[in-house]
């Protein structure tokens, strides 16, 4: 096969064929905004999290405001807390029950990590419209 053929003559494209497709996928993900959420607590909102989904957005305001209950994600889960998110902008809240666990960090983590790390996971229960 000649190697000076064009993608548009049918033959080799070349090995910088498939490079266009990766910079336009790299701007759509550079340029697609992540979302801002505000953390809700008794009626009033206490915290921002940014995420391009809910879940992203619940996961980080878990591992930041509940306080880990358990050493596995088993025991966690007997101990769930509510979590409330409203989307900034729009009048809906994301409601999320959430668990927080410590683990014993990887022997090769960097020192600064320390010797737990906080775990986190959440379901999400719905949305409500704030009225």
């Amino acid at each position: 096969m000649n190697s000076t053929m064009d993608a548009d003559s049918g033959g080799d494209p070349g090995p910088n064929a498939d490079q266009q497709t990766v910079d336009e996928e790299q701007s759509d993900d550079a340029g697609e905004t992540r979302r801002l959420f505000a953390l809700r607590q008794d009626g009033e909102e206490v915290g921002l999290y940014r995420g391009r989904v809910p879940r992203r957005a619940a996961l980080k305001a878990a591992r930041k405001r509940l306080q880990p209950s358990a050493e596995s994600e088993a025991e966690a889960k007997q101990s769930k807390q509510k979590i409330v998110l409203r989307e900034r902008g729009t009048s809906k809240l994301h409601i999320y029950t959430g668990w927080v666990w410590t683990e014993p960090s990887d022997p090769e983590a960097p020192a600064w990590l320390g010797t737990e790390v906080t775990k986190a996971n959440v379901s999400k229960e719905g949305i409500r419209h704030l009225d």
